[in-house]
């Protein structure tokens, strides 16, 4: 670490460089234009389509025999606390 330079001011005319300049070009303020984020759309269509395939695979899971399992386990849970 430099010991000497952090002694210096840094504001003073040894530390600006003499070709810099503080006029810096603006750019031409550009159009809110909207455009489409793709990446969002595909995101968010292949998140629809897991939560549209889980929902398919519990509906082939749940069968009335699976429902009457379920409601056994739970009323047993329930009267058993």
């Amino acid at each position: 670490m430099n010991t000497q330079l952090m002694n210096h001011d840094v504001h003073s005319p040894i530390f600006i460089r003499a070709k810099a300049t503080n006029d810096k070009p603006k750019a031409e303020p550009t159009k809110n234009s909207r455009s489409i984020d793709w990446r969002r759309i595909i995101e968010l269509v292949l998140l629809l389509s897991v939560v549209a395939g889980a929902i398919y695979f519990i509906s082939k899971l749940v069968t009335p025999q699976v429902v009457t399992v379920i409601g056994i386990f739970v009323a047993s849970w329930c009267y058993a606390s």
